[in-house]
């Protein structure tokens, strides 16, 4: 028995215009996969370096309630610092008390020991009893 070679079809140029644009997206979408996510993880980075403050603590304290209360001194200028500010003192210090946390008070002051405010957070029922909140999770300024 003899093979038969069988001729291979010229491919359409449409085909061919398809198939290299299909190419091109994909190392397009590779590309960005890959580069976008450090393009993304080092803003993150940016972002948290320039929101923590420096801030020193000059009086915390934490009853068998689960109340805690602290206060801080920052270089802080404005309400959007302050409020940045309660935030990273509450994070940094609520999971460092021997009970379960169920309020907070943050009490800041700015560099010139001018009162910037207190401010008050409920994280549990209990808690909204304690600071005489109506929800919880939400910081208010007392």
């Amino acid at each position: 028995m003899a093979s038969v070679k069988k001729e291979k079809k010229p491919v359409k140029p449409i085909v061919r215009v398809i198939a290299i644009a299909l190419w091109i997206v994909i190392a397009l979408l590779v590309a960005i996969i890959v580069f976008g996510k450090d393009a993304e993880e080092d803003t993150k980075k940016g972002k948290s370096e320039v929101s923590k403050q420096e801030y020193t603590v000059t009086q915390q304290r934490y009853d068998k309630a689960g109340t805690f209360y602290i206060t801080a001194k920052a270089d802080v200028k404005d309400d959007t610092q302050v409020k940045a500010l309660v935030k990273q003192v509450a994070a940094e210090h609520k999971g460092k008390q021997k009970g379960e946390v169920e309020s907070m008070f943050v009490h800041i002051f700015n560099a010139e020991d001018v009162n910037q405010g207190v401010f008050k957070i409920a994280y549990t029922n209990k808690g909204k009893a304690q600071t005489g909140l109506d929800e919880t999770g939400k910081w208010t300024k007392q």
